[in-house]
């Protein structure tokens, strides 16, 4: 489930201040909580919340441009997100996010994100990209700001994730937790303005990029 909190979203959300105030979906309704945006820029990507119950099914189709974003050569805004207003003040974010299905060849990003502007992004989750330039060719859990390609690596599996974003002040520090439950430090980013959303975000760069997930909170 994504969780938000003033210092949780699983989806977990917290807001981190006096009287711990915060919410968390776990996806196990017939709909999604209208707190939701559900983003899709271009048609494809689909969702579902019946073919696992309580998580959410996310998939994206192969797409000779993939559904991507980024700003280089030129901005590209294709990837669907899933959006809810950003709290003010600090605040924590978490989800558990399952990959299921993608291709050996395949180049995606997956994870939450952070958002300052439509193009300004800042992701944090599971890359595979064996086409770029040392580019992992099995999912790493990566930090990285619309931009900035590889921003922070951390090398290792990062098929089954927990995910986390703090936010304290206008930087975020970003850790993720395997299942031996050890929480790892992945870096940390400071923010160029105030953040407007917080979510979730999917996005391809290849042809041979479909790829399925899941989110458990």
């Amino acid at each position: 489930m994504p969780r938000l909190c003033w210092v949780m979203l699983s989806l977990l959300l917290y807001r981190g201040s006096a009287g711990a105030q915060g919410w968390e979906d776990g996806f196990e309704g017939k709909s999604l909580n209208a707190r939701w945006n559900w983003r899709v820029p271009v048609t494809g990507p689909t969702f579902s919340l019946q073919e696992r119950p309580g998580w959410l099914r996310v998939r994206l189709p192969m797409r000779a441009e993939g559904f991507n974003h980024w700003s280089e050569p030129k901005p590209v805004d294709e990837a669907p997100q899933l959006r809810t207003p950003a709290p003010e003040g600090d605040w924590e974010l978490e989800a558990r996010l399952h990959l299921q299905q993608f291709d050996a060849e395949g180049q995606f990003l997956t994870g939450l994100v952070v958002g300052v502007s439509d193009q300004l992004l800042l992701t944090f989750g599971p890359v595979q990209a064996p086409s770029l330039p040392g580019g992992p060719k099995t999912p790493e859990a990566w930090l990285e700001p619309t931009g900035l390609s590889g921003f922070f690596r951390t090398p290792g599996e990062a098929r089954d994730l927990r995910l986390r974003l703090t936010r304290t002040g206008n930087v975020c520090r970003a850790r993720f937790c395997r299942e031996d439950n050890q929480w790892v430090e992945a870096g940390s980013y400071l923010l160029p303005g105030t953040p407007r959303f917080v979510g979730l975000i999917r996005k391809t760069f290849s042809a041979r990029s479909a790829l399925v997930f899941d989110v458990d909170y």
